[in-house]
């Protein structure tokens, strides 16, 4: 099952508040449009609409994709 969360975050160069999808969980069959992000290794990515900041936002992440077989556990702790 996947879950998307929406979260508030502030960007560290200009201090704008924002907010974010984050993906705790991702099946690939409810969400395929996730698994070219997984893949290039963008999913993580954020851009600050506002300055132009680049940051890589990590989080613990769960990617399942039953087609393939495969399954990702992401902990950054």
């Amino acid at each position: 099952m996947s879950t998307c969360i929406s979260k508030e975050i502030i960007c560290a160069h200009c201090g704008a508040k924002q907010k974010i999808q984050a993906w705790p969980s991702a099946t690939v069959l409810q969400n395929p449009e996730l698994r070219e992000q997984v893949l290039h290794e963008t999913l993580f990515n954020w851009n600050c609409t506002k300055c132009g900041y680049q940051a890589l936002i990590v989080y613990p992440f769960l990617y399942h994709d039953t087609e393939h077989r495969f399954m990702v556990a992401l902990n950054p702790d």
